[in-house]
This record gives structure tokens, C-alpha cells and sequence, in this order.
């Protein structure tokens, strides 16, 4: 969308956010973070470890008529006008964006369990692109929290942690969804529900047992809770 975001400022309950190229939006009461990838470039707790993964996909002429995605060791999308998507490579120690040829062979030998040894295919392009992850595997999707209120609140969860605590404090209506990793597909959409449900102060549409598996405090949690 030819917006490189930069910063954000919360005044007067309101966002302003800055843009490469000395670009301004303003007013706006709600900001969620789902950069991807590059979010660990924004963001900055002391438990919560981003990283991201290089994958590459392969564009082939369409050879295998689909009508839904086929996943096992890699994974076929349907054809797409005069394209077919097969994938994708996963490479920690590469930060390139330059598509590689071994990644598009790796990509074809991972589907040969859906396909006849004997079709022909015919690479016409590929795309390299970073999946986010925490340390946990887990999604990260829920409010910003404040650190240092969390590390003198909670400081003696290991003590406490079965009895009755102070409500977290909640700075601004600034919303985390990322670290989705290799299932971004589906766990955006249940994110996204989340999220809604979440700043419209409605019924969390997600069971409260599995809340705190995606919460973003979940790392200083639990080292809370071991009295470190």
C-alpha cells in the first residue's frame, strides 16, 4: 500500500501513526500490530522472543486440477488463472530475499507424494517470504501489556499464583496478531474473531482455557511464576 510504518504516538486517546517519507495518519482509536515478520522490529519485551523463518514458494504452470489446497510435506493451491503455488522452503539461517534454484527443487520433490512420477512441470517463477514465530510456536494475539506493571504486581506469583490478583493494567488500545508461523491461514481468521470480540468488550468467541496460551504476557508469566 506504499506505506513503510515507522512509529506511532497515543495522545488524547488517539493514534498517530509515521510513515516513511514524512507521511502522517491520524485519529484513530484502535491499533493492532500485524506486521508479520517484521514485527520483532517493533516490539520490545524482555520474555517475548520473535524470530522469523525464510520460505520460499514455487509458481508452476497448473498441472494438478484441485478444488482445495493439499498439504503433507508441502503444500498445492489450486490453480489460479495460469498458476499453480506449490510450497514452501523453511530456512532459519537465510536472510536473503533472492529466490534460490535448490528451494524450488526442494518444493518439487515435497509434493511427489500427490502426483504421478511422471508429470512434467514447468517452473515459471517463485517468491521468498518471512513467517513470524515466538519461542513457543504459539500465536501472539491479544492487548499490549505494561511490562513494569506486570514485573511489581506479579512479582510474587510464585507465592500467589492460586489466589486472587490485581486486574492487569491496560495502557492504550494498542492489539498484537502475529507469530503465526506456518498456519497463518487458519489461525488469522481465529484471531481476527478474537480480536473484534476483544476490543468491542464482547463474548471472546475463544474458550477462556485456551486464552492464555496466545496471550502476549504468557512468557514473563511464566517466568513470574517460577520466582525468577
Amino acid at each position: 500500500f506504499n506505506h513503510e510504518f515507522q512509529a506511532y504516538k497515543f495522545e488524547n486517546e488517539c493514534f498517530t501513526l509515521k510513515f516513511k517519507n514524512d507521511i502522517v495518519k491520524s485519529d484513530y482509536a484502535v491499533l493492532i500490530y500485524a506486521m508479520g515478520a517484521d514485527t520483532k522490529d517493533f516490539v520490545f519485551y524482555d520474555e517475548m522472543k520473535l524470530s522469523k523463518v525464510r520460505g520460499q514458494v514455487t509458481h508452476l504452470k497448473p498441472f494438478l486440477d484441485t478444488p482445495f489446497p493439499l498439504s503433507s510435506k508441502a503444500y498445492i493451491c489450486p490453480i489460479k488463472d495460469d498458476l499453480q503455488v506449490i510450497g514452501a522452503s523453511y530456512d532459519r539461517l537465510n536472510a536473503s530475499l533472492e529466490s534460490k534454484e535448490e528451494d524450488d527443487k526442494q518444493n518439487i520433490e515435497n509434493i511427489a507424494e500427490f502426483i504421478d512420477k511422471n508429470t512434467k512441470l514447468e517452473i515459471i517463477g517463485s517468491k521468498v517470504g518471512f513467517r513470524s514465530y515466538s519461542s513457543d510456536r504459539f500465536m501472539i494475539v491479544g492487548n499490549a501489556y505494561d511490562e513494569v506493571f506486570y514485573k511489581e504486581e506479579y512479582k510474587a506469583l510464585l507465592w500467589t499464583k492460586n489466589k486472587e490478583q490485581k486486574l492487569a493494567k491496560i495502557s492504550c488500545n494498542l492489539y498484537f496478531n502475529f507469530a503465526h508461523g506456518s498456519r497463518g491461514f487458519s489461525t488469522s481468521v481465529l484471531a481476527a474473531r478474537y480480536l473484534c470480540a476483544l476490543i468491542n468488550n464482547e463474548p471472546l468467541y475463544l474458550e477462556k482455557k485456551y486464552i492464555h496460551a496466545i496471550h502476549p504476557a504468557r512468557f514473563l508469566i511464566r517466568k513470574l511464576k517460577k520466582g525468577l
